[in-house]
């Protein structure tokens, strides 16, 4: 789905008709339900990734100028830098404000900030029409499915979750590769175990998504699941 997805453009229809494709792959997934304040952060943090885009792009033009390159068009393209700079930090000091009001407890998770909470929390919306931690990974593309059958039977991750919430979970599993070290146990031992790179990142996302579930519950006052020892996660 991810491939079928490249080269699209991205905007709130294309972002629509992937919501309904994942229900339609998924129909034991319930329908989105906003939580507090839950509208809100979608548009600032769907507005703000627009904003990063074009930030992108335009460092990317003036970098490519040459470097005797002075005048009207590099002061252009520096001003609209500046301007995407301050629109931004607008945004994201807006964020902040309505994380720490909704779920504060996310910004204490290793490798989120106030851009991803704030995504979080905007996609995810209400925890509780998710039954369990399972059904939570599964929205986000990190739940394992079985494929194949016979002796070729193995387990992958489905990959018709929200996209934005993946990234989380990715950039959040990256951030750890670097500074947590029972993190790299975790991967290392899956290693030792045959898995390639690419499935222990796979099976450490399924664990952050638990990790996230465990923690929105928490702030939006559901019944709360025992948190994991040390030994659970690197079993």
């Amino acid at each position: 789905m991810y491939r079928a997805r490249r080269g699209k453009k991205k905007n709130d229809l294309v972002d629509a008709e992937n919501v309904a494709r994942v229900l339609l792959a998924n129909p034991h997934l319930p329908p989105y339900r906003p939580c507090q304040q839950g509208s809100r952060l979608q548009e600032l943090s769907r507005t703000r990734d627009k904003l990063a885009e074009q930030r992108k792009a335009n460092q990317m033009m003036l970098d490519a100028l040459p470097e005797a390159t002075t005048g009207a068009l590099s002061t252009a393209l520096q001003a609209v830098l500046s301007a995407l700079e301050a629109a931004l930090k607008e945004l994201e000091n807006a964020m902040a404000t309505l994380v720490a009001d909704v779920a504060p407890a996310l910004l204490t998770l290793r490798g989120i900030g106030v851009v991803l909470a704030g995504t979080v929390l905007a996609e995810v919306g209400d925890i509780q029409r998710f039954e369990n931690a399972h059904q939570f990974a599964s929205s986000c593309g990190a739940a394992p499915v079985e494929r194949g059958g016979g002796k070729n039977t193995r387990w992958c991750v489905n990959v018709s979750g929200n996209r934005q919430l993946n990234r989380v979970l990715h950039l959040m599993a990256l951030t750890r590769l670097r500074c947590e070290q029972r993190t790299k146990t975790f991967v290392a031992k899956k290693e030792q175990e045959g898995h390639t790179k690419r499935a222990a990142l796979r099976a450490l996302k399924t664990y952050l998504a638990r990790e996230l579930f465990r923690t929105l519950q928490a702030s939006q006052g559901g019944d709360l699941l025992p948190a994991p020892s040390e030994d659970l996660f690197l079993s």
